[in-house]
């Protein structure tokens, strides 16, 4: 279990305990979260889960851990901000204004 939540060798930090179990719970099937996990390790996981984290705990206005469709909204623009050198597929640009894709 660890090895699979682990984004470097070494002990599981809390970051990559939370970023895991929100995932599993959110990922559309084990292979989409493998697919994303191993992204993370091949990259700079660790400091991508801190900013999701970090980004996800500033708009939850509550502090409860759950977030409105318009806060995850919100913390997408603020990623899509954060991370202007990824291209923003279309249908996820129209999500995040709200827009209906089509």
């Amino acid at each position: 279990l660890f090895e699979r939540i682990a984004l470097v060798a070494g002990p599981v930090t809390e970051d990559e305990w939370v970023h895991y179990w929100a995932l599993a719970a959110a990922a559309p099937s084990v292979h989409g979260l493998q697919v994303i996990q191993q992204g993370l390790r091949t990259g700079p996981g660790r400091s991508v889960v801190r900013m999701l984290l970090d980004t996800f705990e500033a708009v939850d206005s509550t502090a409860s851990g759950d977030i409105t469709l318009g806060e995850m909204r919100e913390a997408c623009r603020r990623l899509k901000d954060k991370c202007r050198h990824v291209d923003v597929v279309a249908h996820a640009q129209q999500w995040i204004d709200g827009t209906p894709s089509g």
